[in-house]
């Protein structure tokens, strides 16, 4: 379950993080919202494993000195991904 949460808290990244000019911002925006409808179906277990894949990657982008956007991203991936419940 490790590596599906880490893909796919990479596939939130890659779509929140691209520029305008490599992911439509109207089509990233749906296409998260489809995801984080789905994904606030998760039990327990799978949410543990998100928020354990967003953390691992924080940590990382903290040591690589990521800019500040990115940092933030991974900060609050797992409360934004679940906010609307």
């Amino acid at each position: 379950m490790k590596h599906l949460a880490k893909a796919v808290v990479d596939a939130f990244a890659f779509v929140e993080l691209s520029g305008d000019d490599v992911v439509d911002p109207d089509n990233a925006v749906q296409a998260m919202e489809m995801l984080a409808a789905t994904l606030r179906g998760c039990n327990p277990k799978e949410r543990q494993a998100l928020s354990e894949a967003a953390s691992a990657e924080l940590a990382r982008q903290i040591a690589a000195a990521a800019p500040a956007e990115t940092v933030e991203f991974y900060e609050n991936f797992i409360e934004n991904l679940f906010s609307e419940e």
